[in-house]
């Protein structure tokens, strides 16, 4: 074991802090997006988290509650300023009128931005909480 703690002295000796990894918030009292923070259009739009999320942090843990009128109705997340679907987080309604709930994994860009597409308004229930994040 002492190879790792050797690994974690030169880190810190290089670094001049801890080795990254994730930071719970804790327990929020209230979601930090709802329904009618969000465009429900079907293009990519930037969602900035920077109000909760500090500086130097490389992604994300979120929270998400969705609900839509009908089924096949998405969310989609994925890192600011990729142009490619297949790397994304995506949430799709299998049943209208029920909320669903799902934990979200996605990378932030410098600006603590990343995108989300809500496929209509057919969508009519978000709530999104930042759970965490990762340095």
């Amino acid at each position: 074991m002492q190879w790792l703690i050797d690994i974690v002295k030169k880190w810190v000796w290089i670094r001049g802090n801890l080795p990254p990894g994730f930071v719970n918030r804790g327990d929020p009292d209230v979601q930090d997006f709802n329904t009618g923070d969000f465009i429900k259009d079907g293009t990519w739009r930037d969602l900035d988290l920077s109000g909760v999320v500090p500086e130097n942090a490389k992604g994300v843990s979120l929270a998400l509650s969705l609900r839509a009128t009908a089924i096949r109705k998405d969310f989609s997340l994925r890192t600011n300023g990729n142009v490619n679907t297949f790397n994304i987080a995506n949430m799709r309604i299998a049943v209208a009128d029920v909320v669903h709930y799902a934990n979200k994994t996605v990378a932030v860009d410098a600006d603590r931005k990343i995108e989300y597409k809500i496929t209509d308004e057919d969508v009519n229930f978000v709530r999104l909480v930042i759970k965490g994040w990762w340095f």
